[in-house]
């Protein structure tokens, strides 16, 4: 049942769930504007998070835990020590996916919000409509700059947070290649 609540917005079309959504915001959360765009961001980001993040954490093999606890560590030296560094990439991979697609939700923004809050993929889409030209690049650009920082820092910290020669590598294979 879980799955298919998850996945409900990727099965209907987006214009009639949105509707339903911006309806119940307005209802019950007629004040709360931020609020209204982190659900409805949430609600299109949440399911591919959820598909990206559960292949890495089935292929987790859970016998590195029960080594752990059977040498005696706490659940939280356990989290730190070995769950989070294995699953520390796969976790950014996921949040840099689920901000590529927060950044491109046009819709959503616009319906949520009822238009009070300006973001790159609303003015892109306005510049476009009748802007200069230079404009709409110049936000185009902004536009595929901000998921690719993501995918490039989900590339790049696992390498540095978790590995102890991670920097001496990354210093030897530049050297290498100079």
């Amino acid at each position: 049942m879980l799955s298919l609540t998850l996945f409900l917005p990727l099965l209907v079309p987006g214009v009639a769930f949105l509707y339903g959504l911006v309806w119940f915001q307005l209802a019950y959360f007629n004040e709360a504007v931020w609020f209204h765009l982190f659900i409805s961001h949430l609600v299109y980001v949440l399911p591919y998070v959820f598909i990206s993040l559960a292949v890495a954490y089935r292929k987790f093999d859970p016998r590195y835990i029960q080594v752990a606890y059977g040498m005696g560590k706490s659940p939280w030296q356990v989290f730190l020590k070995i769950k989070l560094p294995l699953l520390f990439a796969p976790m950014l991979v996921a949040f840099a996916l689920g901000l590529a697609i927060s950044f491109s939700q046009y819709l959503p923004t616009l319906l949520s919000t009822g238009g009070r809050i300006a973001t790159v993929t609303t003015e892109a889409v306005a510049a476009a409509s009748g802007s200069s030209a230079r404009l709409t690049a110049v936000y185009v650009i902004v536009q595929m700059l901000m998921p690719l920082l993501g995918f490039v820092l989900a590339w790049w910290l696992p390498t540095i947070c978790f590995n102890p020669m991670g920097r001496y590598t990354l210093l030897q294979t530049r050297k290498s290649k100079l």
